[in-house]
């Protein structure tokens, strides 16, 4: 019963999601119904459909944009710590490792590829700003939407988006990619692993959220890496 009514809730707060993003984009942000209900119904499966060959680029409106992007990174996000926000076990939420890694490898990618593209092209600091925070967003969870032409951004720019794209976002969530959470573990079963050589008799354990993780878990991760 406490399952079912978990996949309930879980349910109801997506359906929730894309209402409000529905509204936001017809009410706020002034977009016609259709484009309004299609963007917000892709936006956070992931899918990243557009209703034309611009995409975003049609509206060309930093408000669509910033609409769009704070449910994109909604997207990536483990929908149980939404469910925990809703129980208020705040504490939940705001240790979960994942969740912490997840937002600063967004972060990152987007300072280091905003200075990126304000030294390297002759895009203003404010467009460059707005670019690379959605572009980290759109293609970290993965989404697929742009508002730019970013393969024609520096090297380093289009190497953090290929590695955001692999690196993808949370378990749990709606998007793509490797997860987050698995590369975690993986990172310290390789850690735990080396240090075994120098300490073979050592108890070595890989934690995750002050959990201890069994061996055979740990171990099908790592299968579903490779």
């Amino acid at each position: 019963p406490r399952l079912q009514e978990t996949a309930k809730a879980l349910w109801g707060i997506y359906i929730g999601f894309t209402v409000l993003e529905f509204i936001l984009l017809l009410w706020w942000a002034d977009l016609n119904w259709f484009n309004a209900i299609n963007y917000s119904l892709t936006t956070m499966p992931s899918g990243g459909f557009g209703t034309t060959d611009a995409g975003i680029m049609e509206f060309d409106s930093p408000l669509v944009e910033g609409i769009i992007t704070f449910f994109m990174v909604a997207t990536g996000i483990n929908f149980t710590l939404y469910h925990f926000l809703w129980l208020k076990e705040w504490f939940n939420v705001v240790n979960n490792n994942e969740l912490q890694v997840y937002l600063a490898v967004l972060l990152g990618a987007w300072t280091v590829m905003t200075v990126n593209l304000i030294m390297a092209t002759d895009v203003t600091s404010v467009d460059s700003f707005r670019l690379a925070a959605f572009q980290a967003v759109s293609i970290g969870p993965p989404t697929g939407y742009a508002t730019a032409d970013f393969a024609a951004w520096p090297i380093l720019s289009k190497v953090i988006l290929l590695l955001l794209m692999i690196v993808g976002a949370c378990a749990g969530s709606t998007s793509g990619g490797l997860k987050i959470l698995r590369l975690r573990i993986a990172f310290q079963l390789a850690r735990r692993e080396i240090s075994r050589i120098s300490s073979p008799r050592k108890v070595h354990l890989v934690r995750m959220d002050g959990e201890v993780v069994e061996d055979d878990k740990l171990w099908i991760i790592v299968g579903m890496l490779s």
